[in-house]
């Protein structure tokens, strides 16, 4: 079974999609966690692409109810800050 962090990296390598991060997770905080950091990446590789209106809605979904302790809640932020979007 892949870590969350290898499903992320190969996802960035278009080894996998994005959707795929998004499999079930047992525990609720894990869970919660995750799945801000799943928003974040995910929203990245869409800004990358050239998806802007997708890479907003993905950094909004990261930063709504996020732990604000976690690294991608800053990343975020400042991508959002970036694109002139509010969080």
């Amino acid at each position: 079974m892949l870590t969350h962090q290898m499903r992320v990296r190969k996802m960035l390598q278009r080894r996998i999609s994005g959707n795929s991060l998004r499999e079930p997770i047992p525990d609720a905080e894990m869970k919660k966690q995750l799945t801000c950091e799943t928003s974040f990446f995910i929203g990245d590789f869409a800004l990358k692409s050239g998806n802007k209106d997708e890479a907003v809605r993905l950094f909004r979904q990261a930063t709504d109810g996020c732990p604000e302790a976690l690294l991608s809640y800053e990343g975020t932020k400042a991508e959002l800050r970036a694109l002139s979007a509010a969080p």
